[in-house]
């Protein structure tokens, strides 16, 4: 008798698992793969586990970013290039704006700020909530 071993694989994450009050991130591109909502500012992404904790690998968030969105319920958020909320970022209104809160494809550039034509893929270290 043969016995089958099912895995399963990690969960993929879309914009309907990013809860309000929340900045969530994605570890890959339109809202797929790795992801974690937070709702504090964040100062160091490399001390982030991502949401579903998977026991190997990179757990920790690192510069890992590829898609973004801003849940918020009554602040904007800034995504930030370097730990503690500094360097260059990209800025984002509240979802209840309708306008500007996600994007799914950072390499093109995104948000509203001086850097938003940038390429913002695997650069995002930290964030700050604002506006609020």
């Amino acid at each position: 008798m043969a016995t089958a071993l099912l895995l399963a694989a990690p969960a993929q994450a879309g914009t309907e698992q990013c809860f309000n009050g929340a900045a969530c991130v994605w570890k890959d591109n339109t809202y797929s793969g790795r992801w974690r909502g937070m709702v504090n500012n964040m100062d160091d992404y490399y001390t982030v586990i991502w949401s579903d904790h998977v026991p190997y690998g990179n757990n920790y968030i690192n510069r890992d970013v590829s898609s973004v969105r801003n849940q918020g319920v009554s602040c904007d958020v800034r995504f930030h290039e370097l730990t503690g909320g500094r360097g260059e970022w990209l800025y984002f209104d509240r979802v209840s704006e309708g306008v500007n809160y996600q994007d799914p494809y950072l390499a093109n550039g995104g948000g509203s700020s001086a850097y938003r034509g940038e390429n913002w893929d695997n650069r995002i270290l930290s964030h700050r909530f604002t506006n609020c």
